[in-house]
């Protein structure tokens, strides 16, 4: 058995006890790194945080401030730190400039946040920053405070409001903003006098579908400046509704003449010629108009009033604009029943049965008096309403498209009709613009001479400038495969536009046509004999056939035989006839001195 010495047990007792003292400072140091370690990460964290930050403790004193706090309102870490008051450190901002207002009153804001369980609240800058703020309580008794910059989100946030607003083609408000606007007007507790102008570009599908999208784009471009130059108050508000509809908000006065100044002026700067892809083209625009509150106490009525007049005006004719009457909304009723029956008889299997029919007006050469063609020209007798006007029914088929339709049974009806007159006697068909933008058209003609028999040369198609807007490839690719096969091409209503004679140059038309309005006052000693003269000079030169249309008197029809003249047709010769009547006209070789009839 061995003996160990006290004395060694004692040394092994106090060299363990070393032993396990220098283990835990180890570890203490290790622990103290640790979490030094971790408060240095805390820290940098908390500095390099997006928002600002201000940790309270239940005395209201600050425990942290971090240096995006600092940054955000420029304030000193000198004053804002640890063991400062939240009213030291607004006291200090107020001084800087960043705390606009009571100091009191925001302490207030702060408690009252907190007891409600801390809501945003945003701070606007007197440098037009916006601060968004948060306070949120602890379980200690204090509260975190965070402080964002929302600046460029509310700026984004604005752009991206505005851009749901606004018409992204022309950049003016669009109809939701139209709309806000509008009911802002109506809630505005001064209560003003304010008109709603509901404006329309006349013809635009033509000019859209002619020159193109891209056309028809820098168009309403055109006309949204313009407007926006009339519109040029700070109350005024003008919009976009959609297509081709604009919309303008106008506050005035008791003065009765101030709505009508400002669309006299609407008028004469839409008139000015517009560049679209290279034309200059000139437009017009037809306006209605509703006055709050006589036309409408709230927004719906008023917008559904001034729309109702705007139609009224458009069908009234071009460049009209019409004030609001109750009478009006009976007259869209109307029209739109008229629609609805045009529709059902133009859709029948027998648009004949439904009341359509054709009649027919002789063209006389002007040398010798004898019958060279008649113009077809559709009629209707409703079933109830009785004879119907084509300047009715024919606007009302053309923006329905039913014309398409319309206008094939009148062809094939024309041509049906004609191939039982003489061989020598032509036949006129009117073509709408809305025909012309179908690319079978062309096809759809020559089936319809194949399928009557009638010699292609009998066959005349009467058009209108509109057609022709911008060279459109489709209208003159189909006028060309019609000329080729032999039909005759007439241009209608020559003079009434703003570029016909450019339409010479473009298209080698057989006939013009000449309208009535200069026909009127054309014996006239300060009449249109000098406009007559020209354009029959100029259709000499070309090699084509001269019109007159609407002659009445025997004094129209003497100038028009002194001014060289090739053909007349109106009621001096002859009214409009039925198919049976123009056929029975046609089969007796008389002189025209005989036919005459007023």
């Amino acid at each position: 058995m061995i003996t160990v010495p006290a004395f060694a047990t004692g040394q092994v007792a106090l060299w363990t006890v070393a032993l396990y003292g220098a283990l835990a400072t180890c570890l203490l140091i290790a622990l103290i790194y640790r979490i030094l370690m971790q408060k240095s990460r805390l820290a940098s964290a908390i500095d390099n945080m997006t928002q600002g930050l201000l940790l309270f403790d239940a005395n209201k004193r600050v425990v942290i401030c971090n240096q995006r706090y600092i940054d955000i309102y420029g304030v000193s870490s000198d004053i804002v730190k640890p063991g400062c008051s939240l009213r030291d450190v607004l006291l200090h901002r107020k001084e800087l400039g960043s705390l606009i207002g009571d100091v009191d009153a925001y302490c207030e804001r702060v408690a009252n946040d907190l007891s409600e369980g801390g809501r945003p609240f945003i701070l606007s800058l007197a440098d037009g920053r916006f601060i968004q703020i948060i306070d949120r309580s602890m379980a200690s008794g204090g509260w975190v405070s965070t402080h964002e910059d929302i600046t460029e989100r509310r700026r984004i946030d604005k752009a991206i409001e505005d851009m749901a607003l606004r018409d992204s083609l022309t950049g003016l408000p669009n109809r939701g903003f139209f709309q806000k606007r509008l009911g802002t007007e109506f809630e505005s507790p001064n209560n003003p006098k304010f008109a709603l102008l509901f404006i329309d570009v006349d013809d635009f599908k033509s000019i859209n579908d002619t020159l193109g999208h891209e056309a028809g784009d820098d168009l309403l471009r055109a006309v949204a400046a313009r407007l926006h130059i009339c519109a040029a108050r700070d109350s005024d508000f003008v919009a976009r509704l959609g297509g081709d509809e604009f919309v303008i908000i106008r506050r005035f006065s008791s003065d009765p003449d101030e709505i009508e100044k400002l669309v006299a002026e609407i008028f004469a700067l839409l008139h000015e010629p517009i560049e679209c892809s290279g034309e200059r083209v000139l437009i017009d625009v037809s306006i209605g108009i509703g006055i709050s509150p006589n036309h409408g106490s709230d927004p719906s009525t008023l917008m559904r009033n001034a729309d109702t007049a705007m139609y009224q005006a458009k069908a009234a004719g071009k460049r009209t604009h019409l004030f609001y009457e109750p009478a009006m909304t009976a007259s869209l009723n109307a029209r739109r029943r008229l629609e609805a029956d045009l529709r059902h008889a133009v859709l029948s299997k027998d648009i004949g049965s439904n009341g359509f029919s054709l009649y027919f007006q002789p063209l006389v050469a002007l040398a010798d008096g004898r019958i060279t063609s008649c113009e077809a020209l559709l009629r209707w007798h409703h079933p109830l309403l009785g004879p119907i006007s084509p300047e009715q029914f024919i606007p009302i088929a053309e923006d329905s498209r039913l014309i398409i339709e319309l206008g094939e049974w009148v062809l094939k009806e024309a041509l049906a009709a004609a191939s039982s007159w003489p061989i020598n006697i032509g036949v006129a068909v009117n073509v709408s613009p809305v025909q012309f933008r179908s690319p079978s058209l062309a096809l759809k003609v020559l089936n319809a001479l194949v399928i009557s028999g009638v010699a292609p040369q009998r066959l005349e198609l009467e058009i209108t400038e509109t057609i022709l807007i911008g060279d459109d490839k489709t209208a003159l690719a189909t006028l060309h495969q019609l000329h080729a096969a032999g039909v005759r091409i007439a241009l209608d209503d020559f003079g009434t536009g703003y570029s016909s004679l450019s339409y010479l140059q473009r298209f080698p038309f057989d006939k013009i046509k000449i309208d009535k309005t200069f026909i009127n006052r054309i014996d006239d000693s300060v009449g249109s004999a000098h406009i007559v003269r020209a354009i029959v000079d100029i259709a000499t030169a070309q090699g084509m056939t001269t019109t007159a249309e609407g002659v009445e008197t025997e004094n129209q029809l003497a100038a028009l035989k002194h001014l060289g003249c090739t053909e007349m047709q109106g009621f001096l010769f002859s009214r409009p006839l039925p198919a049976t009547e123009i056929s029975e006209l046609l089969s007796h070789d008389v002189e025209i001195r005989k036919l005459m009839v007023c």
